[in-house]
């Protein structure tokens, strides 16, 4: 699961950060709700396990 999370994280920077990274495209009509909650999934299950790692 953390392979994938991170993997789907991965993917979303660029694109959803830099104007040019999807050509002519906005991050708004290339990414939806389903998007957003997939990667903050993703984001929450990497803090967790993050959190387990220092105790």
């Amino acid at each position: 699961m953390r392979l994938e999370s991170a993997r789907l994280l991965d993917k979303l920077y660029a694109p959803t950060r830099y104007s040019d990274a999807l050509g002519d495209e906005l991050p708004a009509d290339v990414f939806g709700p389903e998007d957003a909650a997939a990667a903050l999934e993703a984001a929450t299950a990497l803090l967790d396990w993050a959190g387990e790692q220092l105790t």
